[in-house]
């Protein structure tokens, strides 16, 4: 199956928007998720995670960072189109949190899929290394590590949705569960390490390089 790279066109993607954000910053609060409001405005359940803090450019650097590393080896093991299924249905799952946590706070940013997306991976191939705070470290303790510092920091900054991490979290370890024992997901762990071939660095050549 050909990967389409969407978890990097996705990241470039909310680049973009974040350039539009910085020269209208009134967009901000139009497509950033409020649970007291909805059903109204219901796109912004969507259009929520595709926007980032205009006053902390930290927000979008480690979101996306995550999520090209993380969301391209996930769209390796499960496809593109099933990749951006679970992206989708990962941070839609994640704003349920503000339901609950904060009805009256906007909710933006892409951390509750990222979430989702190493949670996933965690379950799916917990052997293979990953990273943590710069750290090595097989998937299993990765997810582990970032379930415990997301519940740890709960209540303590107020502008962070720790609980949506979780809910983001949780969603990615049960579907992962599932794809596991599913059909496609023992392919999945049938398949040879994720590599880099000649004939892709070729291609990557002729395409980018010429």
């Amino acid at each position: 199956m050909k990967n389409k790279y969407f978890a990097l066109k996705l990241s470039a993607l909310m680049v973009f928007i974040y350039m539009v954000q910085l020269i209208a910053p009134e967009i901000t609060s139009l497509l950033a998720f409020r649970a007291a409001e909805f059903p109204n405005n219901f796109w912004t359940m969507v259009t929520s995670f595709f926007i980032h803090s205009t006053t902390d450019y930290m927000h979008i650097i480690n979101n996306l960072f995550f999520l090209a590393i993380f969301g391209t080896v996930l769209e390796h093991y499960m496809g593109s189109k099933d990749f951006l299924i679970f992206f989708l249905c990962a941070g839609l799952f994640a704003n349920l949190s503000a339901f609950y946590f904060y009805p009256e706070s906007l909710v933006l940013g892409v951390s509750g899929a990222v979430s989702g997306i190493i949670a996933f991976l965690a379950v799916l191939k917990p052997n293979k290394i990953g990273i943590f705070w710069g750290a090595p470290l097989p998937m299993w303790l990765v997810g582990v590590m970032w379930i415990l510092t997301n519940f740890l920091a709960m209540g303590g900054d107020a502008g962070v949705a720790y609980e949506a991490h979780l809910f983001g979290l949780g969603f990615g370890g049960v579907i992962g569960g599932f794809y596991r024992k599913s059909e496609g997901g023992k392919d999945v762990e049938e398949k040879e390490e994720f590599e880099i071939s000649e004939e892709d660095i070729r291609r990557w050549e002729e395409k980018y390089m010429t």
